[in-house]
């Protein structure tokens, strides 16, 4: 690796290297013109053809000869071609990959389309992000964007033909999101995204409402959030939302005073729901269970603007055992 390593930045130093002669040969260089004036090329030429070799002498001329006006403008020449090469040197090191750092464009200063008009509360929970390219979608690109201490996200079905916004925010955003709100919990709340330019963050392009669908953590200890799926969710829209189950008075039921344990079967439940009755959770009372008793999809209480679609309405949810093996 490390040899690998000293060969790329050897090549880059080439096209550094070749970068800088290819701008000084350029016709009108102040660089060219000043070497041109300041030294006298002399030809050797044989009898047998044209010249074969060259030598270069530099010209030096007395001091008296020079006069005040002249040593100004001589310098005023250096000081252009020093400046000059440092301009050279900056937009080379700028476009090259002679430090060793990957340069991308990460964040867009305007929005790729309009967003469709719709209300958003004052109250949700804001989150700053930043519009991606459209570009911005490999697995490189958004490696160097966790890097910066960003989360990729998208935002799905923001426009008709379910067109997605690609955005990213802030990495102790996207943590404490799931730090608050729990993995699966954060999927039944509701979110304001107020979308900023990249060159002028005062600038607001846009809110946007939405709801997490999908929460991606890296399966290691550390649990860290590597991308966010977004839902585009106005308060007149129709969605569908896993809720986490809560439970309610589990420790004054019957079954656990004997010894037994709630077991939940299944963590989240499928609603059906509008965007402005989309519900945190659903608190299950489970003070009358005996042990061996369960609670069924179709015994949990339905809030307001939902309904629970088709499914296995006789799944349990939740069951007071004492057997740890099965259960």
């Amino acid at each position: 690796k490390k040899k690998k390593k000293t060969t790329m930045l050897a090549k880059r130093g080439i096209e550094l290297g070749a970068g800088l002669l290819l701008q000084l040969v350029r016709p009108g260089n102040a660089a060219i013109s000043l070497l041109a004036s300041s030294s006298r090329s002399t030809c050797i030429s044989s009898d047998d053809g044209p010249s074969t070799s060259y030598s270069s002498q530099p010209v030096h001329a007395p001091h008296h000869r020079y006069s005040t006006t002249s040593l100004a403008v001589e310098s005023n020449q250096y000081q252009a071609v020093i400046s000059q090469l440092n301009a050279i040197e900056t937009k080379l090191r700028k476009e090259s990959y002679a430090d060793g750092k990957l340069r991308l464009k990460f964040s867009e200063d305007s929005l790729p389309f309009p967003i469709p008009a719709h209300d958003v509360e004052p109250d949700l929970h804001t989150i700053d992000v930043h519009v991606r390219p459209e570009d911005g979608t490999g697995g490189i690109f958004c490696k160097w964007l966790r890097r910066t201490g960003r989360t990729p996200a998208r935002v799905q079905s923001i426009t008709t033909g379910n067109k997605q916004l690609l955005v990213h925010m802030s990495t102790q955003d996207a943590d404490k999101l799931v730090r608050v709100y729990g993995r699966h919990g954060c999927e039944a709340r509701v979110l304001a995204l107020r979308v900023l330019s990249s060159s002028d963050p005062s600038k607001v392009l846009g809110m946007i409402r939405v709801k997490p669908q999908r929460v991606h953590m890296t399966s290691n200890r550390t649990g860290v959030v590597e991308n966010v799926d977004l839902l585009f969710c106005p308060r007149d829209r129709i969605v569908h939302v896993n809720v986490p189950i809560k439970l309610v008075n589990d420790e004054l039921a019957p079954g656990v005073k004997k010894g037994g344990w709630m077991h939940i079967t299944s963590r989240t439940v499928r609603y059906q729901a509008r965007g402005c009755s989309i519900p945190s959770a659903i608190e299950v009372d489970v003070k009358s269970l005996e042990v061996g008793q369960d609670v069924r999809i179709r015994q949990l209480p339905i809030p307001p603007n939902t309904r629970l679609p088709h499914q296995d309405y006789d799944a349990v949810v939740v069951r007071c055992t004492t057997d740890v093996g099965n259960d």
